[in-house]
């Protein structure tokens, strides 16, 4: 059986965000490339989280 590799189908691409960066600054980001999560990196640009669409939902549903 033949197994397809993860890197044969990752995005190479990827879109982060800040950890600094506010939370439209993602929202945007998200719209823009039509993805529903984004890495979130430091300053050292590794990843330290990840944001997903369905948090923003949630966060803008609390703030309203």
């Amino acid at each position: 059986m033949k197994y397809t590799l993860l890197e044969e189908i990752m995005t190479r691409k990827v879109v982060i965000s800040a950890q600094e960066d506010p939370i439209e600054r993602a929202a945007k980001r998200m719209n823009e490339h039509n993805i529903s999560a984004l890495p979130v990196v430091d300053g050292n640009q590794m990843v330290i989280g990840m944001i997903t669409s369905d948090g923003v939902s949630r966060l803008v549903s609390v703030c309203r």
